[in-house]
């Protein structure tokens, strides 16, 4: 099976963060793991919704970055140039208040760019006001640890990412940019450059992609996985590939369980049955049914 990755389109197209530097011959494969690891989670807060490509995660259940992810994870996140260690934590857009008509947008079946305001998913204060939760911006350090990784917490994001990007590590084709700009866009059209030949071993579709942080706690754990993927790929670049095959092999070991499980529950016996579709030279994998 050949799979097709178009790098540009991640995680806005003609982005000045569409582009991972040194690291770009590998950026396909942190793509297409980042893309696994959402679509296979049993921790998005919307379960119904997956089957619509919609995917929300808040505090602990927002993955965290591992090697093979971390390329994705850092064009999406990182503040500044290829080489920053200036990143921001993944956050919700608020919809600011000239934004209410994004309440009948939502309703109308429109895209949006954040969380409608009428959601059942928001977290909200003793007097129902939403909490769309702090942006958080941290640096990463060889030594981060979660009392000094978070270096910002701000409210709003609607300004030029140069008012927290030092200057020595902002780019001047991002510099301007809003900082919500890339979270808007994943929250509005998902993520997009993904796509498989034979679109029966495609994967899910992420059509709309959210995250939040409303615990500094779990933000800062989050920040440290970060930091410690960003020196280890830079220490060895080969962990990137040896963590997507260990990735690959966690998901079909859970689904072998569950199928005994299931064939347990029923009386039945373990199917047994083989994956047979290759993916390119990542080895046997099964994409329907991981």
């Amino acid at each position: 099976m050949a799979i097709e990755i178009e790098s540009n389109l991640f995680p806005i197209p003609e982005s000045g963060y569409s582009t991972s530097g040194f690291f770009d011959p590998l950026f396909p494969i942190s793509l297409f793991a980042f893309q696994i690891g959402i679509t296979l989670s049993s921790t998005s807060l919307i379960p119904g919704e997956k089957a619509k490509g919609s995917y929300f995660f808040r505090n602990d259940s927002v993955p965290l970055p591992r090697p093979c992810t971390y390329l994705a994870w850092n064009r999406l996140c990182r503040l500044g140039n290829a080489e920053s260690t200036h990143f921001v934590i993944p956050f919700l857009p608020s919809l600011r208040e000239e934004d209410e008509v994004g309440i009948a947008i939502s309703e109308r079946g429109k895209r949006v760019s954040s969380l409608s305001r009428r959601s059942p998913h928001h977290v909200r204060d003793s007097q129902k006001r939403i909490i769309w939760g702090n942006v958080y911006t941290a640096h990463a350090r060889p030594e981060s640890n979660v009392g000094d990784i978070l270096v910002g917490s701000i409210d709003r994001s609607n300004f030029a990412e140069s008012l927290v990007t030092p200057s020595a590590a902002q780019d001047p084709a991002t510099a301007q940019e809003p900082i919500r700009s890339r979270f808007e866009f994943i929250a509005s059209h998902g993520v997009l450059g993904l796509h498989a030949v034979n679109s029966e071993l495609a994967l899910p579709p992420i059509k709309r992609l959210l995250f939040q942080f409303t615990s500094q706690q779990s933000a800062a754990e989050w920040g440290v996985a970060y930091a410690e993927c960003h020196f280890a790929i830079r220490r060895d670049k080969g962990l990137i590939e040896a963590d997507f095959r260990e990735m690959i092999h966690e998901h079909i070991t859970a689904k072998q369980v569950r199928q005994q499980n299931e064939s347990q529950e029923i009386g039945a016996e373990p199917s047994g049955r083989k994956s047979s579709s290759k993916m390119s030279r990542f080895g046997d994998i099964d994409l329907l049914n991981l």
